[in-house]
């Protein structure tokens, strides 16, 4: 988990006049991608594929048969990130439209999870214990979210929509206050 959100954190800090940033974003991106799915894979098909022996967890004390292995929300939401990640360089607006969608998703998960403990909500995790989101996964999973939005924001789509006429701005800003209340009624 550590080591996707240290890469991911490396990808949005990439210089941004560099000739190679975009490259090394995609490549970023698929490398979180594939190890947050190869992580959750082995989850739901019950398989080892030696992904959890890539750090010693030796001295860890703790009673789940994988301790190293990260829960299945912060596998998906890391999944999102690396797909919002490769998808970031992509000129096309459906590229830009999806990343913001992914990365909502990512800022809900981290949400649900934060919520979770600021709630003490137990008894939603009882059904499988392994499945908890740590609290600072999800402090983690919010601020990733924040700074995917930061940098697809930056996108020319982006500027010339927030550059546009204020009816444009208008629908943009009611379009995100409507899905928002959405998602906190949900939640």
């Amino acid at each position: 988990t550590a080591l996707c959100f240290a890469l991911a954190g490396a990808a949005l800090l990439l210089p941004e006049r560099a000739h190679w940033r975009r490259r090394a974003q995609t490549a970023i991106g698929f490398a979180i991608a594939l190890l947050a799915a190869l992580i959750l894979a082995q989850d739901i098909f019950g398989v080892d594929l030696a992904v959890d022996h890539l750090f010693n967890a030796a001295w860890l004390h703790d009673y789940r048969p994988h301790p190293t292995r990260m829960a299945p929300n912060t596998a998906v939401a890391l999944i999102l990130s690396g797909v919002s990640l490769v998808l970031l360089p992509v000129r096309a607006r459906w590229a830009h439209h999806l990343t913001l969608v992914l990365t909502m998703l990512v800022a809900v998960i981290g949400s649900t999870a934060l919520v979770g403990y600021l709630l003490g909500l137990e008894l939603l995790f009882t059904w499988y214990p392994y499945a908890r989101m740590a609290l600072h996964t999800a402090i983690a999973a919010v601020a990733l979210a924040i700074g995917l939005v930061l940098k697809a924001m930056q996108q020319p789509h982006f500027q010339e929509l927030f550059g546009a006429g204020q009816d444009k701005r208008i629908v943009f800003s009611g379009s995100a206050i409507l899905v928002t209340i959405a998602l906190v009624s949900g939640l």
